[in-house]
């Protein structure tokens, strides 16, 4: 972790998972539901004054591989920046259904609640 956050302090490009669900993370919303974000990449682009640019490998009809890249998300207080990484997720998701693993515990509706405390997050 300190060697990427290193590569990053001196302008380097990185890559990270930013969409597990875990206890530890920030409340967020997703499709109308609270889940936890990793607060991680809002507060490596703070810290380095890097962007935040939300990107997506989907699958083509052809059966290759694309990278869709959103908007890099305004810097802003760390809450603020997760919830425009999930509207973004959003926004793939809702297009790309059927290229989502919807297993994962992520997608299931007992988990987000059971990892956000009711009276937490926006």
């Amino acid at each position: 972790a300190k060697a990427f956050e290193a590569h990053i302090a001196n302008g380097g490009v990185g890559v990270m998972r930013a969409d597990d669900a875990n206890t530890g993370g920030t409340p967020v919303r997703l499709f109308g539901a609270r889940v936890r974000a990793p607060r991680l990449p809002a507060a490596l682009a703070l810290r380095h004054h890097a962007e935040l640019i939300p990107t997506f490998a989907l699958k083509r009809p052809d059966g290759s591989y694309g990278i869709w890249m959103a908007a890099a998300i305004n810097h802003a207080p760390p809450d603020e920046m997760l919830q425009a990484f999930q509207d973004s997720l959003e926004t793939v998701v809702s297009g790309y259904m059927d290229q989502f693993f919807w297993a994962e515990p992520r997608w299931q509706p007992e988990r987000y609640l059971s990892c956000a405390a009711p009276s937490t997050g926006p």
